[in-house]
């Protein structure tokens, strides 16, 4: 299908007229486009550009992670009080601070172990109140296609990003970089309060996060964490080695952002018609084959060959995972998202914990690859 066709196919007033599902779509690009400009970096950043060994690289998102779980329940309470859109807002500042901490560290590196803690007060406000805000706002029947043209959205919107990016780290620094991000943060934030903000009730009850159906889903969501944690943080770390420059790497992030883009149109379609469940069996396992695939690194052409194909596999588990888990949240949004957040962030961190452990990138690989057995849990 030529690319004007499913460009056309993913109008924004298709499959629900909702402004509040337009307004999410448009500012999770937004969102997206400031985020991979720079995030694909921000590992590489701290291990190049200001030498922090290894293991001091992964402790930072280990941090992170443990942070994003732990604030993730009191985020639940503060939507409860100022609602989903003014938590999302609430993320911009602190996306900033944390950039603008960044910036600095190399001249202050008393503030490296505050830099994630900041980082994870930004993604906790963002992405709670974005799985909240969408829960309500998709379609229970056409929800694989919802989910399916935010990710295609988002990916087409950053298809330039990681290039743009890397481009202008290399010729600017990452000071005008952290400029533009922080406009597109803003304006992300904006576009969602053209409808009324809403309060979801916090009726949030351990008891039911370790209820025996949320125990069998955390096999999943721990694998899931594990392996974008792996794929975000251990893998660019890893081929670093091979393409050497930012640039690179960059033009690596945009040709997989591509496929993504791409196959989610169909993957969402065809998640309604035959089930996420199949479709994540599939992506499962293709997924995890590719970690196996990875100790094999030999050449830039098996680097960029290797991606694209895991691009298009984790297509069938990003779409599938996400619609399934906001079928499953209908009842009580917010309890599902903390839930999600703090098994995602439990298999964040075992995944580097491993890696500092052994001292060896492969075993990261390999526990990425055993955590897919997780989605035939769910």
């Amino acid at each position: 299908m030529p690319l004007k066709d499913i460009l056309h196919g993913l109008h924004l007033g298709k499959l629900k007229p909702k402004k509040e599902l337009t307004e999410v779509y448009i500012s999770i690009s937004l969102r997206y486009l400031a985020f991979s400009m720079i995030s694909l970096f921000v590992p590489l950043y701290l291990y190049d550009k200001l030498g922090y060994s290894l293991n001091q690289t992964l402790i930072f998102y280990i941090v992170y992670a443990v942070c994003f779980g732990v604030f993730t329940p009191f985020t639940a309470k503060i939507i409860s009080r100022i609602g989903v859109k003014h938590t999302i807002l609430l993320a911009v500042p602190f996306y900033l601070l944390f950039y603008y901490l960044l910036h600095i560290l190399g001249d202050y590196s008393w503030l490296f172990y505050s830099v994630p803690v900041v980082f994870a007060l930004a993604q906790t406000f963002f992405w709670t109140g974005f799985h909240t805000e969408f829960i309500k706002s998709s379609d229970h029947d056409h929800r694989g296609r919802e989910v399916g043209k935010y990710i295609s959205l988002s990916y087409l919107s950053v298809l330039v990003g990681p290039l743009a990016g890397g481009f202008l780290i290399d010729r600017f620094g990452f000071a005008f970089v952290f400029l533009i991000v922080g406009v597109l943060f803003f304006l992300s934030a904006f576009f969602l309060f053209f409808t009324k903000d809403f309060r979801e009730p916090s009726h949030i009850k351990f008891k039911h996060v370790f209820s025996k159906e949320n125990l069998k889903n955390s096999f999943a969501f721990i694998g899931y964490g594990a392996q974008t944690m792996a794929e975000g943080v251990l893998w660019p770390l890893f081929i670093f080695v091979i393409l050497k420059t930012y640039t690179n790497l960059g033009l690596l992030g945009s040709a997989m952002s591509a496929v993504v883009a791409l196959v989610t149109y169909f993957v969402g379609k065809a998640s309604d018609k035959y089930g996420s469940r199949n479709l994540l069996y599939v992506g499962g396992i293709a997924y995890s084959l590719t970690w196996l695939v990875r100790t094999l690194f030999s050449s830039i052409g098996f680097v960029f060959g290797l991606t694209m194909f895991a691009g298009f596999a984790y297509t069938f588990i990003h779409t599938p995972i996400e619609t399934m888990t906001y079928n499953k949240a209908e009842k009580n949004p917010l309890e599902t998202v903390v839930f999600r957040e703090i098994a995602l962030n439990i298999g964040r961190v075992g995944v580097l914990l491993l890696v500092i452990l052994t001292g060896k990138f492969i075993s990261g690989f390999w526990f990425s690859a055993l955590a897919g057995i997780g989605y035939l849990f769910f």
